[in-house]
């Protein structure tokens, strides 16, 4: 099935695409709030240790990243996205499962495992998304993408905030319930975007990760200056995303309601500034400028959160955080994908993903470890050094982006 149907299939298609970034973030943001309680219950854990325990938790989801992204990528560029996207649905009903039975810490190992292979399907939704947008609306779209990931973010966290108040393992079960519906959505309503014509073979070179990522940088060189920027950028992120939750239990004595209800309101500030403030930015600065305002809106907050004293200061950081982010995150996905051709968007993303898995195998543990470490070294007041040192590495990231050449090389 080829991406000519009505205009109603294909804005319904659409739709799909985004329910199922939706359903991709609130893989996170449902586990989130409960993961503290669950690691204690069933890991018997103190705080530093449960640190370690997710620092494990962001070490695992990322190596199974690592390899699934790029096949998954090099699929849908032979295949179409269609399959791709489906069968990756189908395993996130499968992760949430898993968690939701979950009796020892091995069995959570496991979901986070299934969980990094699923997440592989973002790539081929990406590459859905640049099929059917044209070059000039691709940071809008790329917004409205981040809007419905922000959505979960929303809807996750508060799901697994109040469901988790009743059982730990009811936020699971609702999640996966969600997934196989969606499922069945996608089924009847997805039609294929990658025409026949523009597919490109599978080999196991454009799969598998190195060959992935070198050969999409033989092709096109100006993509080493991008790789710098995405390392630098997610190995910041991906830090302080994977300890969080631990921090916030810790330093501000958050339970999981708090954990949802904060995360909840971050997911609805982000639609906010998707919306409503990205389009306001786009009219004013082009792609290089919009992702300079938001690094640098995005790096000074990092940095303050990781000085604030109380919840209260640490919230309001988000504030300046999110749409940091936000702005910073689709100028970078446009740039990116202007670099290369329409039969390489698959395989691009999924080498740019296998890249964020790469850092992903370092960062979660690295950040736990600081953060084991601040603890108990200086306790409260040493915690947030976690939150600087990310600040400073998205300001480096910044730096390299600027000396990005501004053309295909």
């Amino acid at each position: 099935m080829t991406f000519t149907g009505p205009r109603g299939q294909r804005q319904a298609a659409t739709a799909f695409i985004f329910v199922t970034l939706v359903l991709d973030a609130m893989a996170g943001g449902i586990a989130y709030p409960v993961l503290p309680a669950l690691v204690g219950k069933v890991g018997h854990t103190d705080a530093a240790h449960a640190a370690e325990v997710f620092g494990i938790f962001g070490t695992l989801f990322f190596v199974m990243q690592f390899f699934a992204a790029p096949v998954q990528g090099a699929l849908s560029d032979s295949f179409g996205r269609r399959p791709v996207i489906l069968i990756s649905t189908l395993g996130m009903a499968l992760d949430y499962v898993v968690m939701a039975l979950a009796p020892s810490l091995g069995w959570l190992y496991a979901g986070r495992m299934i969980s990094g292979i699923t997440a592989g399907s973002i790539s081929a939704a990406y590459a859905y998304l640049i099929d059917v947008t044209p070059v000039e609306n691709r940071t809008r779209i790329f917004g409205l993408a981040g809007a419905a990931m922000s959505v979960g973010t929303a809807i996750g966290p508060a799901i697994g905030g109040l469901a988790g108040g009743y059982d730990l393992r009811l936020p699971f079960w609702i999640a996966a319930a969600l997934s196989v519906l969606n499922l069945l959505y996608g089924w009847f309503v997805l039609p294929e975007s990658l025409k026949p014509e523009t597919r490109a073979a599978f080999t196991w070179t454009r799969a598998n990760p190195i060959g992935a990522m070198s050969g999409i940088v033989r092709e096109y060189p100006v993509l080493v200056w991008w790789a710098v920027v995405i390392v630098l950028y997610n190995f910041a992120l991906i830090g302080v995303n994977s300890i969080y939750a631990v921090y916030t239990t810790y330093r501000y004595s958050w339970g999981p309601r708090d954990i949802g209800f904060y995360l909840s309101g971050v997911g609805i500030w982000s639609i906010g500034a998707q919306s409503l403030l990205l389009p306001l930015i786009l009219k004013r600065f082009n792609d290089r400028q919009t992702m300079i305002v938001g690094s640098i809106c995005m790096a000074v907050a990092i940095v303050a959160a990781g000085l604030a004293s109380t919840g209260i200061e640490y919230a309001a950081c988000a504030f300046f955080w999110i749409p940091g982010l936000v702005i910073a995150g689709a100028a970078i996905n446009t740039l990116i994908s202007q670099a290369v051709g329409p039969a390489d968007q698959g395989r691009t993303q999924g080498a740019a993903r296998s890249l964020n898995s790469i850092v992903g195998l370092a960062a979660p543990g690295i950040f736990a470890l600081m953060l084991a470490a601040s603890i108990r070294a200086g306790g409260k007041p040493l915690a947030g050094l976690p939150y600087i040192v990310s600040g400073i590495l998205s300001l480096i990231g910044l730096a390299v982006a600027m000396r990005a050449p501004r053309t295909k090389s």
